[in-house]
């Protein structure tokens, strides 16, 4: 129920209120009196909040911050003054002075006025602060002084020369000015402090003024009437709060916060309200309203709104509106031709973004060879001082390779975009975002993450190379190993693929199983990671096996083999299952060459410029880490993984992104002896077997590591070339063992 009861009552002062301010957040209200006393109150309560604030001299104006926690304060220091408020009296010093609103501190104080009798204001809202709080203006005839309060610096620039009396208020976002003198009121840049729009005249004169908070509407107060006018047609559009000037066009920020949330057709009603309410749409709204019609699909009524647009004005906006609109209907060959209109109304600083529109028109017309050739001509020909628009050039490519699966080279290329975005590079992008609905937002984020999936589901060692390389390239050199050894640690763990520890060369500081660049997966081996035999040759080798390993083995090894956990990474230790091989002796030759004597491999010869423990070879191991090649040949890689990992002896991931503690091996352990079958299974088991210990009788491609002192873990051997073995030799073949070894 409304009771229309006083809320609270202040008789505190002991002088008239001269003045009252309530702060933006309406929690509290100043007021000045006679006393020039200023005073800060709760307005819910009514208490005082801090003692009375004494400036001094006559107070004349007081006005919170935006944010309510600084109060500015004027006042004059008048000659004779005796206490009147006389229309003629003159200023000797005029003052604004910034107290805490919270603790009553003084902060700042400047003079802006000193012995030049400046005459009073007629009205108390001539002093007003910036929106963001850094700023206090007063204004004086024939002038706005700025008081910085920051620095506690002043600077003025003069408007109305012949003016009288005058007002100001400034809008919420701080892009102009509004001034009164006599019966007119002109608006004024903030930064460039120039006039802007038209002077808006009265018949009579004006006494004081007040701008909307949303700065759209002006109040004018004259003889004994008020006067509310809009500011729109007064002032350029892009000063008022709500309007976004983007290259090529406008777009109130309602309907573009819209778009941006993904909802063409509440878009396409904030701006079809926007043209109703209007009695003459400007071409920048019926062009754009006209674009967000054809992401809607509506073409024929988007082809009628871009023609209204470019019949109120000829613009780039409203020909490029018209010709996706006629794309969209089919007219393909017609859209094109008309796009080139768009050169003809463009103001010279849009060419360079009219060239990229061209671009991606080409790309969505099914032509990304042209597109993408263009955008990359105008990137080698961008001189040094167009550096911001040869970012957008990158960025519009970047999206190209993206949208046509080339993650690799959208990683390159975004990864080159050197500098950080401005207001206006980002307008740009903005602007494509409109037309096209192509979104910039996080775009390098996209193409890594979109690269790395890709990544861990190639077989191409090749295409893992070229696409890390891609990657990597645009990072500084010193991040760059550690970045792809990051990828490969997480491609091995996720997708198993040990193919991509077959290489040679210089080992990562990561891991000594990771190479320490991805070049070295362009590499050519004389052997894959794994001979098969086929046909009569396989049924001719298991004929041989069978007198060679008795059927038990046979099947133990095969359950070794085919009951194996998959490889993984824990913080950049490798755990490798593996088969593995013991050196019982070691000999070096000239030219780093050496000579191993094996258990089970025979004599192997490598070359590598790694200090060796000639003294203690068995501290060396060969590995045939090359189990899951056998485990696809019989079908068992896609196995329920929680049955492999029941074999394992330590704490595995499900999630490799988990961080979680894992016990680390201080031994390579041997997996858990799985129990014999019996005889009574099928001779076909007996046959599966065999081929399978068959194909570890092949030429194969062998790891070298050297294992460690502390821990028991062990690093790989970096060796010049591949160290191609003949296969595993007749008499080991029905001991085989697979051990998971700590790889550092």
């Amino acid at each position: 129920m409304v009771t229309r009861e006083c809320v609270v009552e202040i008789t505190e002062h002991t002088g008239a209120i001269r003045a009252l301010d309530i702060s933006n957040d309406s929690t509290r209200f100043a007021s000045v009196s006679a006393d020039d006393t200023v005073r800060i109150f709760d307005i819910a309560s009514g208490r005082r909040l801090i003692p009375p604030l004494q400036p001094g001299y006559l107070v004349v104006g007081i006005k919170f911050s935006p944010d309510a926690s600084r109060i500015a304060i004027a006042t004059y220091h008048i000659d004779a003054y005796d206490g009147s408020f006389r229309d003629d009296e003159y200023i000797s010093e005029l003052l604004i002075t910034v107290y805490n609103t919270s603790s009553g501190s003084y902060l700042s104080k400047v003079s802006l006025a000193r012995n030049h009798g400046v005459q009073k204001p007629a009205s108390p809202n001539w002093v007003s602060w910036s929106s963001d709080g850094q700023q206090v203006y007063v204004a004086s005839p024939g002038k706005i002084t700025a008081f910085d309060t920051s620095t506690s610096s002043s600077s003025e620039w003069y408007i109305h020369a012949n003016g009288d009396h005058q007002q100001v208020s400034t809008v919420t976002s701080s892009k102009f000015i509004a001034c009164s003198t006599g019966s007119s009121v002109s608006f004024w840049d903030c930064v460039s402090r120039e006039q802007i729009g038209q002077i808006l005249l009265h018949a009579s004169p004006i006494n004081c003024i007040a701008v909307s908070r949303d700065g759209r509407r002006l109040a004018c107060g004259h003889g004994g009437g008020i006067t509310v006018h809009s500011l729109e047609g007064f002032i350029p559009e892009d000063y008022l709060p709500g309007i976004l000037c983007l290259p090529l066009m406008r777009v109130s920020t309602t309907a573009l916060k819209s778009w941006i949330q993904g909802d063409p057709t509440e878009t396409e009603a904030i701006l079809s309200d926007e043209i109703a309410q209007r009695s003459n749409p400007t071409h920048d709204l019926l062009a754009i309203c006209a674009l967000i019609r054809t992401h809607l699909g509506e073409w024929r009524t988007a082809l009628e709104t871009a023609e209204k647009s470019l019949q109120v004005k000829p613009s780039p906006i409203g020909w490029i509106a018209r010709s996706i609109a006629l794309f969209g209907a089919g007219e393909q060959e017609v859209a094109f031709n008309k796009l080139d209109l768009m050169f003809w109304d463009c103001d010279p600083s849009d060419n360079k973004l009219l060239w990229v529109i061209k671009s991606v028109f080409l790309f969505v017309r099914n032509k990304p060879k042209n597109a993408i050739s263009r955008l990359r001509h105008f990137i080698d020909t961008c001189h040094i001082c167009d550096a911001k628009m040869k970012d957008v050039y990158l960025q519009v490519l970047g999206m190209m390779y993206l949208k046509q699966g080339d993650y690799g080279n959208a990683v390159e290329t975004l990864g080159t975009v050197e500098n950080a975005f401005t207001t206006e590079d980002r307008g740009s992008l903005m602007s494509l975002f409109i037309i096209f609905n192509w979104n910039f937002e996080n775009l390098k984020s996209i193409a890594w993450q979109r690269a790395r999936e890709r990544l861990y589901a190639t077989g191409s060692m090749k295409e893992v190379g070229d696409t890390l390389l891609k990657m990597v390239n645009p990072l500084p050199e010193n991040e760059k190993e550690r970045a792809h050894g990051d990828i490969l640690q997480e491609i091995i763990t996720r997708s198993g693929e040990v193919t991509l520890l077959a290489w040679n060369g210089k080992s990562s500081t990561c891991n000594s199983c990771l190479p320490s660049s991805p070049e070295v997966y362009a590499q050519t081996s004389s052997i894959s990671s794994s001979h098969t035999l086929q046909g009569e040759a396989l049924q001719e080798r298991i004929a041989e096996l069978r007198a060679i390993v008795p059927f038990p083995d046979a099947l133990m090894t095969y359950g070794f083999l085919t009951r194996s956990q998959p490889v993984q990474f824990v913080r950049f230790r490798l755990r490798l299952p593996c088969i593995v091989f013991r050196v019982k002796s070691l000999r070096k030759e000239e030219g780093n060459v050496y000579h191993a004597e094996t258990v089970g491999l025979g004599d192997v010869t490598f070359t590598t410029a790694d200090p060796l423990p000639l003294t203690q070879p068995r501290k060396l191991v060969f590995v045939n880490p090359w189990i899951d090649h056998f485990q696809e040949l019989h079908g068992v890689r896609d196995e329920d993984e929680s049955d492999m990992e029941s074999n394992t002896h330590v704490g595995t991931r499900s999630n490799p992104d988990a961080d979680i503690d894992v016990e680390l091996v201080r031994e390579p352990m041997i997996e858990e002896v799985p129990t014999p079958p019996s005889r009574s299974l099928d001779a076909d088991v007996h046959t599966q077997a065999l081929e399978l210990i068959a194909h570890l009788g092949q030429p194969f491609r062998a790891l070298l590591l050297l294992k460690q002192p502390l821990d028991g873990a062990y690093k790989r051997v970096a060796t010049d070339h591949e160290i191609v073995v003949q296969g595993i030799k007749d008499d080991v073949l029905r001991n085989i063992r697979v051990e998971v070894l700590e790889v550092l």
